[in-house]
């Protein structure tokens, strides 16, 4: 049966440990800095509006431009409704007209 020991760490097994406590405390001292509170620079200020824009650049162009199609596409779609009902109330009011000359026309044929 292998030995799993210490004697499978090399010849330098004391200086391994004490070189993974020096990289585990660094690690943990950069998350401690990286997450307790500092201060904002101007730049880095939340900007007050409706809508928080986490990234700046090429992403939010994309985003403002696929916001500004969609306004465009909702508009066509309201003015498609709008055309729609128009052409249906033109074509019941054609359909009026057509049968009342119809019937007027039925009206002078038997007198």
């Amino acid at each position: 049966m292998p030995d799993l020991g210490i004697d499978k760490l090399g010849p330098f097994p004391i200086l391994q440990i004490v070189g993974a406590i020096i990289i585990l405390s660094g690690l943990a001292l950069a998350v401690y800095r990286g997450t307790r509170d500092r201060r904002l620079s101007i730049d880095q200020l939340p900007q007050p509006s409706s809508t928080r824009w986490y990234f700046d650049g090429p992403l939010k162009a994309s985003l403002d431009s696929l916001h500004d199609q969609y306004k465009v596409l909702c508009s066509i779609d309201n003015e498609i409704e709008r055309i729609g009902e128009e052409f249906r109330n033109h074509t019941r009011l054609l359909d009026e007209i057509r049968n009342e000359l119809r019937e007027s026309n039925a009206r002078g044929r038997r007198r």
